[in-house]
C-alpha cells in the first residue's frame, strides 16, 4: 500500500459542512505490486467492492451500504506505530475471497490527518455524520482507541439515545479524571457521563487484573455491564443479546492475547482468542443497530509476520459477512411473528414478559417503567438463558439493572 499524507482541509473541522466533499477527507487507496496471488482471482474481496482510487473518486454513495475508513492516527496514544495499521489491515483484508455480492461496498481510503489530534477526532465526526445520513454502516480501521469518541459525537449531535460496546482487556475511563485531554486511556470520561445520551455502555473481555476495584464498582452501581474473558469463554452466545442493542462497537486489539495478536506495545499472554473475535465480530455484524464497527490498537511495528493485521482482516471479513446476513426484526402492535412468554417472578410485582422470534428463534424481554400512574415499557434483547433463569424464578441481571435504571 502506499499513501500521500495531507491535511484535512482547514474550514468545517468543528462544524459540518453541509454540502460534504468526502474527497477533501480522504487520500485515495493505492496498490502497490500484489503482495500475493490472490489478488489475481476474481473473487478476491478486493476485486468484488468500490475502491477509491486517483482515477476512481468517492461518488454515488448513496448506492452503497458499508464504507471502510482507514484513519492513520496515534497522537495520545502510548501504542505510537499504530497509525501505520489502516493499509496493513486493508492489504489484509483484500487477500480474502467476498462476501455476499450484493453487499455493495466503498473502501473510501484513509482519512487525511488533522492538523492536531482533535482536529482529526472531530473531522472524523462530520465523516461519519454524512455517512449516517446516507444510511451507510462504517467500518473504523484504526489507529488509536480514542478514535471512538468521535462515533460517540455523532449520537450527542443527533440528541438520539445509543448503546456502546467496547471490547477491551481495560476500561478506557477514570473514576477520578486527571485531565480534559482525549487519550486512548481515559477517552470514555467524556462519554460516560450523567448528560449525555448513552443509554448502556458494555465492555468485553476485560481482566481484573488490569481492572480497578472503583472502576468495576462505578459499572455496577451505574447499571452497565461488563463480562469477563472467562465469561464470554464459558458463553460467548451470551455476548449477542448485547451486540444486538448495540449501535457503536469499538474493538482494542490488546483484549486480544499475544499468541493470537501480538501486535501490540504491551501484549498481554491472556485474553480473547482469534475465534473468539471473529465469532463476536460476526454476531456484530448481524446485529440490525450497529452503525459503526471500529478496530483499534494494531500495531504493525511490533507485529513483523502481520497476525495482528490479519486477525483483524479476518474480523472485518466476519463482521460484513454478518450484515449480508442481517434478518430485520421488530416488535408491533399485534406481535406477529413473535411468541410471547408471560411469567410471575414470586420475588416481584411486574410479570416477566419475553418474546421469541419464530422466524430466527432469538430472544427478546420488556422492562417495565413505571412512572406514578404512568405505565408503559421498553423492549431489549435477551437470550433463551435469561428466559430459563426466569422460568426458574431467577431474576435475569440484565433485566434488573434496566428495571432499577429506568425505575
Amino acid at each position: 500500500m502506499q499513501k500521500v499524507k495531507r491535511n484535512l482541509p482547514e474550514k468545517s473541522l468543528k462544524k459540518r459542512n453541509s454540502a460534504m466533499n468526502l474527497n477533501d477527507y480522504f487520500d485515495p487507496v493505492s496498490l502497490e505490486k500484489p503482495t500475493h496471488h490472490i489478488l489475481d482471482n476474481p473473487s478476491a474481496f478486493c476485486r468484488n467492492i468500490a475502491i477509491h482510487t486517483p482515477n476512481f473518486p468517492i461518488h454515488n454513495l448513496d448506492q452503497y451500504k458499508v464504507a471502510i475508513i482507514g484513519v492513520p492516527e496515534d497522537r495520545n496514544s502510548i501504542n505510537a506505530g499504530s497509525s501505520q495499521a489502516p493499509d496493513k489491515i486493508r492489504n489484509k483484508l483484500y487477500q480474502l475471497i467476498r462476501t455476499s455480492i450484493k453487499l455493495k461496498i466503498f473502501d473510501l481510503g484513509n482519512m487525511k490527518a488533522g492538523k492536531t489530534h482533535d482536529d482529526t477526532i472531530f473531522g472524523l465526526r462530520d465523516i461519519l455524520q454524512e455517512l449516517n445520513s446516507l444510511d451507510i454502516i462504517c467500518i473504523i480501521l484504526g489507529g488509536a482507541h480514542q478514535l471512538t469518541y468521535s462515533s460517540c459525537l455523532v449520537w450527542e449531535e443527533m440528541q438520539k439515545r445509543y448503546n456502546l460496546t467496547v471490547i477491551d482487556s481495560h476500561f478506557d475511563f477514570e473514576t477520578n479524571p486527571t485531565t480534559k485531554s482525549i487519550l486512548a486511556e481515559n477517552f470514555l470520561n467524556n462519554v460516560l457521563l450523567p448528560n449525555t445520551h448513552l443509554f448502556s455502555y458494555n465492555n468485553l473481555g476485560h481482566q481484573q487484573y488490569f481492572s480497578e476495584t472503583a472502576q468495576t464498582n462505578w459499572i455496577e452501581n451505574n447499571f452497565h455491564h461488563a463480562m469477563r474473558v472467562g465469561v464470554i469463554r464459558t458463553s460467548i452466545r451470551e455476548t449477542e443479546p448485547l451486540l444486538r442493542d448495540t449501535h457503536i462497537l469499538s474493538v482494542n486489539m490488546r483484549s486480544v492475547r499475544y499468541a493470537d495478536s501480538p501486535g501490540y506495545i504491551y501484549p498481554s499472554p491472556n485474553g480473547l482468542n482469534g475465534e473468539e473475535i471473529c465469532q463476536i465480530s460476526r454476531y456484530a455484524g448481524t446485529s440490525q443497530n450497529i452503525r459503526v464497527f471500529g478496530i483499534f490498537e494494531v500495531n504493525p511495528l511490533y507485529d513483523p509476520q502481520g497476525i495482528s493485521s490479519y486477525l483483524a482482516a479476518q474480523m472485518t471479513w466476519y463482521f460484513i459477512e454478518g450484515i449480508s446476513q442481517r434478518t430485520i426484526e421488530s416488535l408491533s402492535s399485534d406481535n406477529s411473528g413473535f411468541k410471547k412468554f408471560i411469567i410471575k417472578n414470586n420475588q416481584i410485582d411486574p410479570e416477566l414478559v419475553f418474546y421469541k422470534s419464530l422466524l430466527t428463534d432469538r430472544w427478546w424481554m420488556e422492562i417495565p417503567v413505571i412512572t406514578g400512574k404512568s405505565h408503559s415499557s421498553i423492549v431489549i434483547a435477551c437470550s433463551e438463558e435469561d428466559y430459563k433463569s426466569a422460568s426458574s424464578q431467577l431474576i435475569p441481571e440484565r433485566w434488573w439493572k434496566l428495571f432499577r435504571k429506568l425505575n
